[in-house]
Order: structure tokens, then sequence, then C-alpha cells
């Protein structure tokens, strides 16, 4: 897996998601993985942040849903920068009053990371949990509280 330290050089979100894209290929060539990128970015009530070498695609619920979020992290950052980066990112969530956010990741790359920020949120007002799905995949749900979480780097 291609790691580039958002400490030496933080790169566009573009590459972020080219190289995370190439990174996660599965049976969909490269370009049409990038195209369904680009249109998921596009939809109404995306949100699309990069933080160090991490990109966060996030949908925003709508009406009574309006404070919650499903998304996905596109990293391409260092393990420990990411878990910075997911610290920011949440921060930046409660700036919008966002309580809650769900995400689904195949494969155990990011599961020490959840691990670790599951035990950063402990002594928080706001919780993690991950579990696997029916299909195999690991689900993360993140209640988010009031406690500021940000790093502020």
């Amino acid at each position: 897996m291609e790691t580039i330290d958002s400490n030496q050089e933080k790169i566009a979100p573009g590459q972020v998601m080219a190289i995370a894209a190439k990174q996660l290929q599965e049976d969909l060539p490269i370009e049409a993985m990038l195209t369904a990128l680009a249109k998921e970015t596009t939809l109404e009530g995306s949100d699309l942040v990069q933080v160090g070498n991490t990109v966060f695609i996030g949908h925003i619920g709508k009406g009574a849903n309006k404070t919650k979020m499903v998304g996905r992290a596109l990293n391409v950052d260092t393990g420990r920068n990411f878990i910075r980066n997911m610290l920011n990112y949440l921060g930046y969530l409660q700036e919008k009053n966002i309580t809650h956010y769900a995400s689904q990741f195949k494969g155990e790359t990011y599961l020490p990371a959840m691990r670790v920020l599951e035990k950063r949120l402990a002594n928080k007002d706001s919780t993690l949990s991950v579990g696997r799905t029916k299909s195999g995949e690991y689900a993360v749900f993140i209640r988010i509280g009031k406690e500021p979480l940000g790093t502020g780097t």
C-alpha cells in the first residue's frame, strides 16, 4: 500500500482519490472507479473534505436525519496521520452539527486505526463502535458528542 506522509508532502484531493482507488481496485477498471468517485462527490448533499492525505466523502441526511452522515475515507497517509486526520475530521463534523457518522470498509487495513480511535474517544462524550456485516465488511458507527475532537493540527 502506497503511503505519502502528509507531514512531508500534502497532495491534491484528486491524487489522493486516484492512488486510493488504485489500491482499492476490485472488479472494476480504475477508470470506472474514478468516474464513480467523481460522480459521488457531485451528488446532492455530498461533502468532500481533505485532511492531510485523507479525503473524506460524506453524505448528509435530510429532514429528521440532517445531523447524520454516511461516508468513506480514502487514505494514502501514514497510519499515525490517518488517526489524527480522522480526529480532525470528526472535529469538522462537530462544527457542521453532525451527531452520527457511519462508514464501511473491506479488509483489515483500517481496523487498527479504528481500535486506536475507539480508545481515544473512550474518555470523551463521543463513541466509536466497529462490527462486521453479514458480507464480511466492517461497519463503523460514531456518535459525535460535544467535547472538542479535532487535534488542531
